[in-house]
C-alpha cells in the first residue's frame, strides 16, 4: 500500500515538474522570439535607412558637386551615435555595407562601381563613428572638448575618404595627389562633417529624460530681440550673394555670432546648416552667376578652396563659441546650486529659502488660498549628537532630509536653517490643508528607523509649527518666522512629536 503510494506521489510530482517545465520553456522560446522579431525589425530598419539615404545621396550630388560636398557620410556617421543600436556592431557594419552596394547598384547598375563606391564612403563613415564613439559627444556638445572631438572626427574622416577615393579611382573628379581638386575635395568632406554632425547629435532621442519647457508666446519686445540675429544673417546673405567672392563669406559671421548670444546651441548649429547651405546652393539657383559661369575670379579651385575654407571657419567659430558658453552657463549653474543648497542635507540655504519665500509672498496676484509657513526642529538632537557622536547626527540629518522632500510637493520649499531647525513654505495652501501637510510631515519623520552602533535602531521625531499669512497678513516674512518659530516651541512644551497651529502672535 505504502509503495503504491508513493509510486502515485512520485507519478504527480513529475507531473508538475514536467508542467512547469514546459510552461517555462514555451514563455522562454516566446520571449526569445519576440526578441528575434525587435532585432530582425532593427536589421530591417538600419538597412533600409542606409539604402534611401544612398540613393537620395544619388540623386541631390549635382546640388552640392560646385563645393565638393558629400552629405552622406556625415549624416550616416552622425545618426550611428546618436542612436546607439543593441545590435552585434559587426552585423551592423556588413548590413551598411550592403545596403551602401545595393543603393550604389540600384543607381548606375554597376556592381564593380557600387563595391567601390561602399568601400570608399564605408570607410570614413567607420572612422568617424570609431573617433566619436570613443568619447561622450551626446552631452549636447555642452563641453568644448566635446565640439573639439566632433570637428577632429570630420578632419580625419574627410582625410580619410580621399586617400581611399585615391587608392581606389585615381582618375576620380579628375584629382592626383597633392593637387588642388584633392585639396577641394578634402575641404569639402570636412565641411560636410562640420556642418551635419552637430545637427545630427543634437537630434532627440528615444533615451533623452530631459524636461522640456513649456512654450509660452514671447512678448513683441522679446520676440523682436529673438529675430534680430535672423535679421543680420539675412543681411550678411545679400551682401555675399551681391558683392560675391569667396571673401563674402565674412559676412554670414556676425549674424551666426549674434545668435550665439540669444539663442541655445542646437538653434545656434541649425542656423548654420541653413546659412551654409544657403551660401552653397543660392547663387546657381538664384540666377546670380552671368550664363551659368562663375563669377569673375572664381575661375580656379584655390578660390573655391578659400569659399570652403571660410565656411568651415563660419560653421566652427559659432560652434565652439556656443559651447564654451554653455559650459560657462553649467558651471554658474552648477555654483548657484552649491551655493543655495546646504551641502549635507541637499536642503537650501537659509538666503536662498528666505529669497525664494520673498518671491512667494510678493507673489501677484497673491495665491488664492494663501501660503503656510512651518517650522520644524528635530526632538533630543543634542542628546542624539552627545550619546552616538556627530557622525549619528549627521546621519539623521540627512535622512531626516530626505524623508522631508519626498513627501512635500515638487513646488514647496524646503531649508535648513540653522542646526537641526529646517522650514517649510507650502504656497496657495489653505490652513486646514497645511495641518494636513504638517501631520503628514510629522509621521513619515516618526517613521525614520536608523541602524548605527548598535541593534536598536534610532528613532527621531519632529516638532512643528505652523502659522499662515491670513493669520496675520501684514507681517513681514522675519514676523511669520517668529511667529512659527513660537508655535514650534508651542509643541515641545506640549510634549514634543506634535503639530501646532499659531496664533498669528509675535513672541512678548
Amino acid at each position: 500500500m505504502r509503495v503504491s503510494r508513493y509510486v502515485c506521489l512520485r507519478l504527480v510530482v513529475n507531473w508538475k515538474v514536467y508542467c512547469f517545465e514546459s510552461s517555462f520553456m514555451n514563455h522562454t522560446l516566446a520571449a526569445r522570439s519576440a526578441i528575434g522579431f525587435r532585432r530582425a525589425g532593427v536589421y530591417a530598419l538600419v538597412f533600409a535607412v542606409v539604402w534611401l539615404l544612398v540613393v537620395v545621396a544619388q540623386a541631390t550630388e549635382p546640388l552640392f558637386a560646385s563645393v565638393w560636398l558629400w552629405p552622406l557620410d556625415a549624416v550616416l556617421a552622425g545618426l550611428l551615435v546618436r542612436y546607439r543600436l543593441a545590435i552585434q556592431p559587426v552585423l551592423c557594419w556588413l548590413l551598411i555595407g550592403a545596403a551602401l552596394v545595393l543603393g550604389a547598384y540600384s543607381w548606375d547598375g554597376s556592381l564593380n562601381e557600387a563595391a567601390t563606391f561602399a568601400v570608399g564612403h564605408g570607410l570614413p563613415i567607420w572612422v568617424a563613428w570609431s573617433v566619436l564613439m570613443r568619447a561622450d559627444v551626446l552631452d549636447g556638445l555642452r563641453k568644448p572638448e566635446s565640439t573639439v572631438r566632433v570637428l577632429i572626427a570630420g578632419l580625419v574622416a574627410a582625410l580619410v575618404g580621399v586617400v581611399v577615393a585615391l587608392m581606389l579611382n585615381p582618375s576620380q573628379w579628375g584629382m592626383e595627389p597633392l593637387s588642388r581638386g584633392t585639396f577641394n575635395a578634402f575641404l569639402g568632406q570636412w565641411l560636410g562633417y562640420c556642418v551635419l554632425l552637430p545637427v545630427i547629435l543634437l537630434l532627440p532621442g528615444s533615451r533623452d529624460r530631459r524636461l522640456r519647457s513649456r512654450f509660452v508666446l514671447p512678448t513683441l519686445s522679446r520676440a523682436g530681440a529673438l529675430l534680430m540675429p535672423v535679421v543680420v544673417l539675412c543681411l550678411g546673405l545679400i551682401l555675399y550673394f551681391t558683392l560675391r567672392g569667396p571673401g563674402g563669406v565674412a559676412f554670414l559671421i556676425p549674424g551666426l555670432i549674434y545668435g550665439v548670444f540669444v539663442y541655445q546651441l542646437a538653434t545656434t548649429v541649425r542656423m548654420s546648416l541653413i546659412a551654409v547651405m544657403v551660401a552653397i546652393l543660392g547663387p546657381g539657383r538664384l540666377g546670380l552667376f552671368v550664363d551659368g559661369t562663375w563669377p569673375l575670379g572664381w575661375e580656379g579651385s584655390w578660390p573655391m578652396a578659400s569659399l570652403q575654407i571660410g565656411l568651415l571657419l563660419s560653421v566652427a567659430m559659432p560652434l565652439l563659441l556656443s559651447s564654451l558658453l554653455a559650459a560657462r552657463n553649467d558651471l554658474i549653474a552648477a555654483l548657484n546650486v552649491a551655493l543655495d543648497h546646504d551641502d549635507l542635507t541637499d536642503a537650501l540655504s537659509r538666503s536662498a529659502f528666505v529669497r525664494g519665500t520673498q518671491e512667494y509672498l510678493q507673489q501677484l496676484p497673491a495665491a488664492k488660498h494663501g501660503n503656510a509657513l512651518m517650522m520644524l526642529d528635530i526632538d533630543h538632537f543634542k542628546a542624539l549628537n552627545d550619546n552616538h557622536g556627530h557622525a549619528a547626527g549627521d546621519i539623521v540629518l540627512r535622512e531626516f532630509a530626505r524623508v522631508i522632500k519626498a513627501t512635500i510637493r515638487p513646488g514647496d520649499l524646503f531649508g535648513r536653517l540653522g542646526g537641526e531647525e529646517f522650514g517649510v513654505v507650502l504656497p496657495n495652501t489653505s490652513v486646514q490643508d497645511s495641518l494636513v501637510a504638517a501631520e503628514r510631515l510629522r509621521r513619515a519623520v516618526e517613521s525614520i528607523r536608523l541602524y548605527y552602533d548598535s541593534d536598536e535602531p534610532l528613532q527621531i521625531s519632529v516638532s512643528i509649527g505652523v502659522v499662515h499669512t491670513s493669520q496675520a497678513p501684514r507681517a513681514t516674512l522675519d514676523e511669520l518666522i517668529e511667529i512659527a518659530d513660537e508655535a514650534m516651541y508651542e509643541a515641545k512644551r506640549g510634549g514634543r512629536n506634535r503639530v501646532r497651529l499659531s496664533q498669528g502672535r509675535l513672541r512678548s
